[in-house]
């Protein structure tokens, strides 16, 4: 559904869930990147940081944020990325 959506509008950023159902979160990056090439900015979330990982070697991951941190973290990443 993320793919789609992604070909038909244009987003300033995806914060993707590692965790997804039907799909994981590196095989979506993984389409996102290497399959359609899109390259709209991405930043990953997890619990786990390990999960996290394999996305830093497809490429041009943007961020990640660990779950149970400050959400102020997150909409502090958000902004630094965004540049707001």
């Amino acid at each position: 559904e993320l793919l789609e959506k992604l070909r038909k509008k244009k987003f300033d950023l995806v914060l993707l869930d590692m965790v997804l159902p039907g799909m994981s979160g590196e095989e979506t990056f993984r389409a996102l990147r290497v399959e359609r090439g899109l390259r709209v900015p991405v930043v990953a979330c997890s619990v786990d940081d390990a999960l996290i990982a394999p996305l830093l070697d497809i490429g041009e991951l943007q961020g990640k944020f660990l779950k149970g941190n400050p959400g102020a973290e997150l909409l502090a990443l958000v902004r630094e990325k965004l540049g707001i």
